[in-house]
């Protein structure tokens, strides 16, 4: 029996839209790499066996599947394209009965795939000059690809998230490490094509120039083309090939169709500086809706007070400072019990009720959930984790929990660094406070003490 080829899978761009000052940047390089390609229509899928019947190909995207309907009629190869927009215009072009070998089904980066089984042990090809979410990106070739299968992605990556935003594609490098550690996948390769990507832009730029003289619309695209020039000559944006494999690590992504500024996350604000710091960054620099809540442990530790009052200051001055979002708090009263528990435990179940009351009130559902936290104290974290995500499972009960959004942690004295000084000030974490001349200080010995202690606090 002849071995089976391993399937091919590549995903790419949308085409631009008809009128050209509607463009972005990127659809306009996309479509104009695309024309300077037309001689060659299946060269990306150079080195596949397309005259071979145990050859499987899977192309994601609009221009692949415009590049499906250009191989030649004699190709053997067993060919899927994925598209959310054009499988059905597709269908009708190319039935079936015509070309057996060929289909077309709805999905992709921007549509999980219905029925993912029918695609195991899949080898991805990927080139895209569309700004889409990393994370949907990594979730759709998850769901598409068994244990060891190999995955190929080719891409521009930037060192710059300025830089990939204002050219409106590309991802920025640190974003895709940190999402990639994220998910069940790991990196084997890694090889060097920028050159060659090069080539093609300073080949169309010519074009484009003379474009641009009669056509002012085209003279921001001639301006980015030559800053995209200039980048990849001097290695700011770099075009690579990245082999990865599909493993059974757990993976903490999830695939949404929700846009960001319609997500809701909720972070649970304690008074320390780490979920101080989440809250910030999550009103900085997302566009999420924000619902930040602190949950009051009444113990024998005596330091609810302080701690309330420095989250009812934090809350106010980011309402000014930042932008508006919502905020409450429930209580813990655990005076009477000599065992009070783990504090993550009691916020963990404290996030579950939350979530779903602010869904019930407000008929919108609470998408992520957040607590504080830095690379400082990672020490026996993964045995206590599990415990505290179970917490919000049972206190979201019968309902499903927010997924919780994992963050790339930082030390805290990094945190302490790029927060305002302001808030940063408000914030508390002595664990044992003491009272002398009516004032509550900070004891100076306990473990928290002494790490605010290190980054130069109270």
């Amino acid at each position: 029996m002849a071995s089976r080829a391993v399937p091919v899978v590549t995903t790419h761009y949308k085409e631009p839209p008809a009128l050209v000052p509607k463009e972005t940047f990127a659809t306009w390089l996309a479509n104009a790499l695309k024309e300077n390609r037309s001689t060659k229509p299946s060269s990306h899928l150079g080195g596949l066996s397309l005259d071979k019947e145990e050859t499987s190909i899977l192309l994601f995207g609009q221009n692949q599947i415009h590049c499906a309907t250009d191989l030649p009629a004699d190709v053997k190869a067993s060919i899927t394209a994925i598209d959310c927009d054009k499988s059905d215009y597709c269908n009708s072009l190319f039935p079936n009965r015509y070309r057996t070998n060929l289909r077309f089904l709805c999905g992709g980066p921007e549509k999980l795939l219905e029925d993912a089984k029918k695609f195991q042990n899949l080898f991805f090809v990927r080139s895209s000059f569309n700004d889409q979410s990393i994370e949907n990106l990594l979730t759709t070739i998850e769901n598409s690809s068994n244990c060891n299968s190999q995955i190929v992605l080719e891409d521009l990556f930037s060192v710059n998230s300025e830089l990939s935003a204002n050219l409106g594609f590309g991802f920025e490098k640190s974003g895709w490490n940190y999402k990639l550690k994220l998910s069940s996948l790991e990196c084997l390769s890694l090889k060097e094509q920028s050159s060659e990507f090069l080539q093609e832009c300073q080949i169309i730029s010519g074009p484009l120039k003379k474009a641009a003289l009669k056509n002012p619309c085209l003279v921001d695209h001639f301006n980015k083309l030559n800053l995209l020039i200039s980048d990849l000559k001097n290695g700011t944006f770099r075009s690579q090939r990245l082999v990865l494999r599909k493993t059974k690590k757990t993976s903490s992504l999830t695939w949404t169709d929700k846009p960001e500024e319609e997500q809701c996350n909720l972070i649970m604000l304690s008074g320390g500086l780490d979920s101080i710091f989440i809250l910030w960054d999550a009103l900085a620099n997302t566009k999420r809706k924000i619902l930040a809540h602190h949950v009051e442990l009444i113990n024998g530790e005596n330091r609810h007070q302080i701690e309330t009052e420095a989250c009812n200051k934090v809350v106010d001055w980011l309402k000014i400072h930042c932008r508006d979002f919502h905020y409450n708090s429930s209580t813990i009263d655990r005076t009477n019990l000599s065992h009070f528990g783990m504090d993550l435990a009691a916020v963990g179940f404290e996030a579950g009720l939350a979530a779903q009351s602010y869904s019930q009130r407000t008929n919108e559902t609470v998408d992520f959930w957040q607590i504080g936290h830095c690379l400082d104290e990672g020490h026996g974290w993964p045995m206590l984790w599990a415990n505290v995500l179970n917490c919000a499972k049972a206190g979201s009960f019968p309902f499903d929990p927010p997924r919780y959004l994992e963050r790339e942690l930082i030390p805290k004295a990094e945190q302490r660094r790029l927060m305002p000084e302001e808030i940063v000030a408000f914030s508390w974490g002595c664990r044992r406070p003491i009272e002398e001349n009516g004032l509550t200080k900070a004891c100076g010995l306990c473990k928290t003490c002494k790490s605010r202690q290190a980054i130069g606090l109270d």
